[in-house]
């Protein structure tokens, strides 16, 4: 896809989003939830909606992986679904998420009875007139599985909210509470296969004993963040009547891109209320939630790796022995900068935008692009800024990952060994019913990561 197509199907799917949302909106039964759909739904629809790109892009992949795609224009409404219902839905189920997030984490001033009572009303209204849209507008051949799959979508947040509580926090790993409180049904849904041998590459940097939180973490943000988008890639095939073997390349990517991008919002959470920008959903006076919640992210996984001082600001904030406020949030900020523990998550993050592209195809350059934002977003700017970055360039830990990193984008590079011609005689029984092979770049970069 070039860079013409790349935007022409951005406006084609905006165009596509304003028109199921106002059939959306005929399905409203409150003047509450009119006003919060024109002041922040319908912007946000307008603008860069992430999820509803990725759904839009996805299902063109899989097109192309489907033999039978020359049935697709036969059906008008699984064309409607799958361009437009699907990224719309996704929009709508992030924002009512966003709501949910906004008061557990006390963002965007949800911190007073008031807000939280408008947020939790505005949320469960929106839900219910999801559920009527759905009803009235999906095809009766996809309605069961569109609501199967929105209902899994927002209960795996959920689960993904109550393990951060429960266990993904400072104060657990500190009073050495550490527990495993997945069912065991939900933990073998949780795949992370994509993404093993970057957690275990990321192990080697940490000590051991931060290892079984290093794993919750990655459960919990698969769960809260990934999940979505790995939603989205199994509803498209669902629709599109693909078996999950031939779309093993698609959903690797999807874990990969969703762990990559709530780890590059774990980074910049970091960036002090004086350097943060206001996005739609974060104001800056939001920097610092995890830090204040006592959330682990990576960052201070890696903070957590070196000795400190007891009077060093963040151990004084994780142990309340100060109070949270600017100077403290910019004091952290500082901290995490010049530990060089920042610096090590954002190259981090980058491996793992490098793996999640050695799983997509050439022609896929829209998805490729979306992960350019490991490498350089609005948020990364005061942390790559920083006088302490050009420290933290000579150190072995950044010629490691830089050296990785270079080695990863040359596996891509690299077509396949060419097939021996004794072996293509059996090529049925290769074949037969087993999975779709990787790429072959994703073979070379997860052989990479496993040295």
């Amino acid at each position: 896809m070039n860079l013409d197509q790349y935007k022409q199907m951005h406006v084609q799917t905006n165009r596509l989003l304003r028109r199921e949302y106002q059939v959306f909106c005929s399905y409203s039964r409150g003047t509450v939830v009119d006003r919060w759909a024109a002041s922040y739904l319908l912007v946000k629809l307008e603008g860069r909606p992430a999820r509803a790109y990725f759904a839009r892009a996805m299902s063109d992949w899989l097109l192309g992986l489907k033999a039978s795609w020359c049935r697709w224009s036969q059906s008008v409404a699984k064309k409607r679904l799958v361009e437009a219902q699907i990224p719309f839905l996704f929009e709508l189920v992030i924002s009512i998420q966003y709501l949910h997030n906004q008061i557990l984490d006390g963002k965007a001033g949800v911190t007073t009875t008031d807000r939280i009572a408008d947020n939790l009303l505005l949320a469960n209204l929106l839900k219910e007139q999801l559920y009527r849209y759905i009803d009235a507008e999906v095809a009766p051949a996809y309605r069961q599985v569109v609501t199967q799959h929105i209902r899994q979508c927002f209960e795996w947040v959920d689960l993904g909210q109550q393990l951060e509580r429960l266990t993904n926090n400072y104060r657990h790993l500190h009073q050495h509470e550490l527990r495993d409180v997945l069912p065991d049904g939900l933990s073998q849904e949780i795949d992370l296969t994509a993404i093993q041998a970057f957690i275990q590459k990321t192990k080697q940097s940490l000590p051991r004993f931060l290892h079984q939180e290093l794993d919750h973490y990655f459960q919990r943000i698969y769960l809260t963040c990934a999940a979505l988008f790995v939603t989205i890639t199994q509803l498209n095939a669902r629709v599109l009547g693909m078996a999950k073997r031939q779309v093993r390349a698609p959903l690797h990517f999807s874990v990969c891109y969703g762990i990559m991008r709530q780890l590059v919002n774990d980074n910049a959470d970091w960036v002090s209320t004086q350097e943060t920008l206001h996005t739609q959903e974060k104001l800056s006076t939001d920097a610092g939630s995890d830090l204040r919640n006592k959330t682990l992210t990576l960052p201070l996984f890696f903070w957590l790796a070196e000795p400190h001082s007891p009077s060093s600001s963040i151990e004084q904030l994780l142990h309340d022995k100060q109070a949270w406020n600017t100077q403290a949030a910019k004091a952290a900020f500082t901290e995490i900068i010049e530990s060089h523990a920042l610096f090590k998550a954002v190259q981090h993050t980058r491996i793992l935008a490098e793996v999640a592209v050695s799983f997509l195809p050439a022609e896929r350059s829209d998805l490729a692009r979306a992960c350019e934002i490991a490498h350089w977003n609005k948020f990364l700017v005061p942390v790559l800024r920083h006088p302490a970055y050009a420290d933290f360039r000579q150190t072995p830990s950044h010629r490691r990952t830089k050296q990785l990193i270079r080695q990863l984008r040359r596996a891509r590079k690299q077509g396949p060994a060419p097939t021996p011609a004794s072996a293509w005689g059996n090529w049925r029984s290769r074949l037969g019913a087993s999975a779709s092979p990787l790429p072959h770049a994703a073979q070379s970069a997860l052989s990479l990561l496993r040295r």
